[in-house]
């Protein structure tokens, strides 16, 4: 699947500050393909819609190392996440991954037990993920 990100939300909707540490829908488009989980009741950009903020979660685990941007809302609520897959284009993460702030330690963190359980709330609580794979492409600004 593939999909357009426009630059024009930047400016509507971030603060200046926050502009220096929000990847560009170029950056987002060099990754080339990517796993994105995105909320069931939205589409897969809803996420970069709804988003104010973004973060390079990483960690290792039982089942090896983690890494994802997680895009937050207003509310500090994760709406979009974005992984790597065999077909990504690594080096292009990792400048995007090290112009980003770093993700809270309890993402760094965190057992099966403790995933398990935040996955069990968050089904109760309603909050329905789907994935899919997705190649981003920059929208060219002169269409409307």
């Amino acid at each position: 699947m593939s999909r357009a990100l426009s630059a024009r939300r930047l400016s509507s909707f971030l603060p200046h500050h926050a502009l220096q540490a929000w990847p560009t829908p170029a950056q987002l488009a060099a990754l080339g393909t990517v796993l994105c989980l995105y909320h069931a009741d939205s589409s897969e950009l809803g996420g970069w819609r709804q988003a104010v903020s973004v973060h390079a979660c990483q960690g290792v685990d039982s089942e090896g190392v983690r890494e994802s941007l997680c895009f937050l809302d207003g509310r500090g609520r994760c709406v979009w996440r974005l992984y790597l897959l065999p077909d990504s284009d690594f080096l292009a993460w990792d400048r995007l991954v090290a112009s980003l702030p770093p993700g809270p330690e309890h993402d760094a963190e965190g057992s099966v037990g403790e995933r398990l359980w935040r996955r069990l709330a968050g089904h109760l609580g309603g909050q329905r993920w789907r994935l899919c794979a997705l190649r981003l492409h920059a929208a060219d600004e002169g269409r409307t």
